[in-house]
């Protein structure tokens, strides 16, 4: 029994491999964001003032995830004030004119605490607009906003670990029109 051989030569498929070319990667996709795009908090030791809140540099349309970690959740208002727990601040732009609401979610046993800035602040001492607050249970934190946002609109979301168990939490920031 004799080998059939291949009708065509190696030689001239790998030349015509290379001309068509490769199918297109997700770099290659002109598309947009997605709909949904995770961020993880990478400025840590620098981001526990919401006047020099970590910008969150992505490009989102649909939802935002920001996963964070709380490091310092002793916090005792006797030993520890003013405030020296962990704080993270998170700058979000508004990708579309539209509705924009958000939730903090975490599973540690931890008492954490969301401060809302309708609009990024200035210096370091600013009360915030909103104050939410839970008291030590795994739990969520829910807001929505009442009138829309602009596109390019900012606001800032604080995220601070008073007392419990240091762990991760995850904000879900969601636009609509």
């Amino acid at each position: 029994m004799t080998a059939k051989k291949f009708p065509y030569h190696l030689p001239f498929l790998l030349p015509l491999a290379f001309l068509l070319g490769c199918p297109p990667t997700a770099d290659d996709d002109d598309s947009g964001p997605a709909d949904e795009v995770i961020w993880e908090e990478d400025d840590d030791g620098t981001n526990g003032f919401a006047g020099d809140a970590e910008p969150v540099d992505v490009a989102w349309t649909k939802t935002l995830l920001i996963q964070g970690r709380m490091e310092d959740c002793d916090y005792d208002q006797d030993e520890d004030w003013p405030w020296t727990g962990d704080e993270d601040n998170y700058r979000i732009e508004v990708p579309e004119a539209g509705y924009i609401d958000f939730t903090v979610s975490w599973d540690q046993d931890a008492d954490l605490d969301v401060l809302l800035y309708h609009e990024p602040p200035t210096g370091n001492s600013v009360s915030p607009d909103e104050q939410f607050a839970t008291s030590n249970d795994d739990g969520l934190i829910e807001f929505l906003y009442d009138d829309p946002h602009n596109r390019g609109d900012d606001f800032v979301i604080g995220v601070l670990c008073a007392q419990g168990a240091a762990g991760d939490y995850l904000v879900t920031v969601n636009w609509e029109d």
